[in-house]
């Protein structure tokens, strides 16, 4: 390799000449020579070109005229062939191998010097990420040290949340047990005192019946009197209300299509009211004392009240297009039969016989009405017992809050 760059100048100078001749004059040894378009020739081909000029003179004569003046002395030997012209090129040989290994030990030392550039770089940045996470590191370390006295803080905190909120679950707990012991007893005392009730109402409705019949009894002989002393009692007695659900569920008769107030809708809210108002064909049968004693306990037993209930309930029948019947059913001390009253138009007044109460009167009629019937009562005992002849159940609430908005 160190021959062919010695006698480059001679090779270029060749393929002049070999390019100049017609393709018939190329010997066919060195036609892939004139072929090649490469700025230089591969090194085989080179080879073979040297081969060729050192066996055919003509081409080396050809050659060493077309050779630069200044073409150095090996590539002018080789194809002159003056005498020691072989030692010429020799020496030309040699030189470019020292002077090619002097090249390469200076690119070496170059590289190395690089090398070492870089690794002293990357020693000093390995250094600097060593100091810099040292310092990381005491940082975190603190942090830590932080964050564990704030733990230590916050589970003795939540230490005596827990132990507070255990007290506080163990006191709810003896509370509910005394609720509902209590409840229970309401729950007795309650049926007790509506037994009290009945048994004071029939006494009351006999005693009357006697004094109108001339006999004698130790009771109050002013029919007036005896209705508000008998309301009053009735008013005493402490009712229990479950907190109402949207719709009470009311079983549908079997005769009739089911009639129910939508999903949604509270029956003890005047929206419930507003439903009824655009339902046609209703018969309303209303708890009177129990609504009153919700629009007025300070007065619900006198007879300015029932005609003040009266009218409240006309101007509902108006509203509804007078396509609804409205019962108003009140208790009676009173002997004997009462004929039904008109309070206005579209409403009954009825009032129970004396020895029967007002509560079992609106469930018999609630039962023998022809469907659809809406009962009016805050009574438990009137809602569920209507409720199971088939009827609606509105609570007097709902009419007390729709009273107050027309």
């Amino acid at each position: 390799m160190e021959f062919i760059r010695a006698v480059e100048p001679a090779l270029q100078a060749a393929r002049k000449v070999l390019n100049d001749l017609d393709p018939d004059d190329v010997p066919a040894s060195l036609r892939r020579v004139v072929a090649h378009s490469g700025t230089r020739l591969t090194p085989p081909l080179a080879t073979k070109l040297v081969a060729e000029l050192d066996r055919l003179e003509w081409l080396r004569t050809d050659t060493a005229s077309r050779l630069p003046e200044d073409a150095d002395g090996a590539a002018r030997a080789f194809v002159e062939r003056s005498e020691g012209w072989w030692s010429e090129v020799i020496a030309a040989v040699v030189a470019g191998r020292t002077a090619g290994s002097d090249a390469k030990l200076e690119a070496a030392e170059r590289e190395s010097r690089k090398q070492r550039e870089v690794a002293a770089a990357a020693r000093a940045k390995l250094k600097q990420q060593r100091i810099e996470a040292k310092d990381r590191l005491a940082g975190l370390r603190d942090e830590v040290k932080v964050l564990r006295r704030r733990a230590e803080a916050a589970e003795g905190a939540d230490a005596r949340k827990r132990s507070d909120l255990e007290a506080q679950l163990d006191e709810l707990e003896r509370e509910t047990v005394r609720l509902r012991a209590e409840l229970t007893g309401s729950d007795r005392t309650l049926d007790e005192l509506r037994e009290r009730l009945r048994a004071q109402r029939r006494a009351l409705a006999s005693a009357e019946r006697e004094l109108a019949a001339g006999g004698s009894a130790s009771v109050e002989r002013d029919p007036l009197a005896l209705a508000r002393a008998l309301d009053l009692a009735a008013a005493s007695v402490p009712r229990r209300q479950p907190e109402p659900t949207a719709v009470e569920e009311t079983p549908a008769r079997s005769q009739v299509d089911r009639f129910a107030i939508p999903a949604g809708v509270r029956p003890d809210r005047a929206e419930s009211v507003e439903w009824l108002l655009d339902q046609g064909g209703v018969t309303v049968l209303v708890d009177g004392y129990n609504l009153l004693f919700n629009l007025e306990p300070g007065e619900f037993t006198t007879g300015a009240a029932r005609k003040r209930l009266g009218k409240l309930m006309a101007h509902f029948a108006r509203k509804a297009g007078l396509q609804q019947t409205v019962r108003i059913v009140f208790d009676s001390t009173i002997p004997g039969h009462r004929d039904t009253r008109w309070a206005g138009p579209g409403v009954e007044v009825t009032f129970a016989e004396a020895d029967r109460l007002a509560d079992e009167e609106l469930v018999a009629l609630a039962e023998s009405t022809a469907p659809p019937v809406v009962v009016v009562s805050s009574d438990r005992e009137v809602r569920e017992d209507a409720a199971r002849t088939g009827a609606v159940v509105l609570w007097s609430e709902a009419f007390v809050e729709w009273f107050a908005g027309t």
